[in-house]
């Protein structure tokens, strides 16, 4: 009844991260995202959530993220983009922390970031209006992302990469 946050999660993140090593504004993010994946931890409230109401997994089984610029913003990054959901494309931005220093593990350079947002969910038709009046319109998310360097240059996702979601959801 919107009076406490929920959080959740979805994994299944896959994407392609193109990092300039000498201005770090010149990199790019293409991301795709599982939403069969979301994980509440309550099965009840993860299957509506999967349903036509919110994610509608049958018919929109991803989210797509494709940045279109990275700026430095008060000493931090910001990485602008559009997002798809539910087949509703708008331009976010997310607040970018990283790249963290590279580490070399058996014998792989990894790396990671994290970003945050915050987006209304109405915007992306998300949750019928029905919905409304329990539960809140604004969803923050967290992208938390380890990447591994690749000779070409290209980064891609490793295994650990995941999405949480926090909002009034009941």
């Amino acid at each position: 009844m919107a009076v406490s946050h929920v959080h959740g999660s979805l994994t299944n993140v896959n994407g392609i991260v193109e990092l300039n090593d000498k201005d770090i504004t010149k990199s790019s993010v293409e991301a795709t995202i599982d939403t069969t994946t979301v994980s509440t931890g309550v099965v009840m409230r993860d299957n509506i959530l999967k349903s036509d109401n919110f994610f509608n997994v049958q018919k929109y089984p991803q989210i797509t993220f494709r940045s279109s610029s990275l700026r430095r913003n008060k000493g931090t990054l910001q990485l602008l983009g559009n997002l798809t959901l539910n087949g509703v494309t708008r331009s976010v931005a997310l607040d970018l922390y990283g790249p963290s220093p590279p580490q070399t593990m058996s014998g792989k350079t990894l790396s990671g970031f994290s970003a945050t947002s915050l987006i209304r969910r109405n915007d992306f038709t998300f949750g019928a209006s029905k919905f409304n009046t329990i539960i809140g319109d604004d969803v923050k998310f967290t992208i938390d992302v380890e990447i591994e360097k690749q000779v070409n240059g290209k980064a891609t996702r490793t295994p650990s990469s995941s999405v949480s979601i926090n909002s009034a959801i009941p």
